[in-house]
């Protein structure tokens, strides 16, 4: 592909031809102001074009969505529901933890301080109830096949 094809395949009208080899140093300071200048106006009008598509799409969502959201609403949605906690730490009685992902700073302390983690389970009517005896013999809960 040779010179010609580029600007004949390139947006817009036709692109002079410069021999960059003849220009002087503050000519090709110049020559690069003016190219940056370019980009940035080709960038805010590529944006404007985008955030008007954004627009258009977000009347058909169920929630209006932010110029910086890169994410569909589904993306993000949990995979699992919301569990109720399954252990609460007796220093601190709003810090509670449901037994999924790693163990929080206060149970391993708790641990590591002698505790077991059976002191540190919510009560059902003052008796471990068996799927929660489960869970601190394995660290979590698995289903049985």
């Amino acid at each position: 592909m040779t010179s010609t094809d580029v600007r004949q395949r390139s947006f817009g009208p036709p692109m002079p031809s410069i021999n960059l080899k003849t220009l002087s140093f503050d000519e090709l300071l110049e020559l690069r102001d003016q190219v940056d200048a370019a980009i940035s106006k080709q960038i805010e009008s590529e944006r404007r074009a985008l955030e008007m598509k954004l627009e258009r799409l977000n009347r058909f969502s169920d929630r209006p969505a932010k110029a910086g959201d890169a994410v569909s609403p589904m993306a993000r949605s949990p995979k699992f529901g919301k569990v109720p906690p399954q252990f609460r730490n007796p220093d601190n009685p709003e810090e509670t933890w449901s037994g999924r992902g790693l163990r929080p700073r206060w149970m391993v302390a708790a641990l590591a301080a002698g505790r077991t983690i059976e002191d540190l389970m919510i009560r059902e009517d003052g008796a471990v109830s068996e799927v929660r005896k489960a869970i601190s013999r394995r660290g979590t809960m698995r289903r049985k096949k």
